[in-house]
């Protein structure tokens, strides 16, 4: 995990992949994984996987938190399962 100030990451117009971004910049990472506003305030969510190119890998998403009433923990739970569903792991339940 990075500490850095990613608050000029809400200047852009998906503070996600540009939270992506700024992490590529100061790591040499091989997969990042970023999470952040999908756009504008109340927009929703976007959690997405980049590899070390910056190529976007999958990415979940989920409705603002006013709408789903989810905690953190459960909100990129399953952000983090969808995006890994899209591209062929699957969910074990139980």
């Amino acid at each position: 995990m990075l500490q850095i100030d990613t608050n000029t990451a809400d200047t852009s117009r998906i503070p996600a992949l540009a939270k992506a971004y700024m992490a590529l910049d100061q790591s040499d990472a091989d997969l990042i994984i970023a999470r952040g506003r999908l756009g504008i305030p109340g927009s929703g969510s976007l959690l997405i996987f980049i590899d070390n190119k910056g190529r976007i890998l999958t990415a979940g998403t989920s409705p603002s938190h006013v709408i789903h009433k989810k905690t953190i923990e459960e909100a990129v739970y399953e952000e983090a399962s969808e995006a890994l569903e899209k591209i062929g792991f699957k969910k074990i339940e139980g």
